[in-house]
């Protein structure tokens, strides 16, 4: 299902992912960095067990604005409500 390879010193792992609506084959490259081809071989072997299994979520690509903008509705409830304004405004601001 997936392979194991290697490009300078960092090992890198691919694998196929659950097909989409049109029904394409889509694969997924993932750099390994600091990992031993070990290591590797086992976070390609989990992310298997994953798909296997049904629970795996398909990396997004999104901003750091749009992170923050979920980031911030999650752990609105758990601060006290200067401490949420203090990190809205942070990145509002700053994003």
């Amino acid at each position: 299902m997936g392979s194991i390879y290697k490009k300078g010193n960092t090992w890198y792992i691919r694998y196929d992912v659950p097909r989409g609506i049109d029904r394409k084959r889509r694969q997924v490259a993932k750099a390994c960095t600091g990992m031993t081809k070990k290591q590797a071989e086992h976070q390609l072997r989990e992310i298997e067990r994953q798909i296997t299994r049904g629970a795996y979520q398909t990396p997004r690509q999104q901003t750091l604005g749009q992170f923050l903008d979920e980031w911030l509705t999650h752990v609105r409830g758990g601060l006290a409500a200067s401490t949420f304004a203090n990190y809205r405004g942070l990145v509002r601001a700053h994003i």
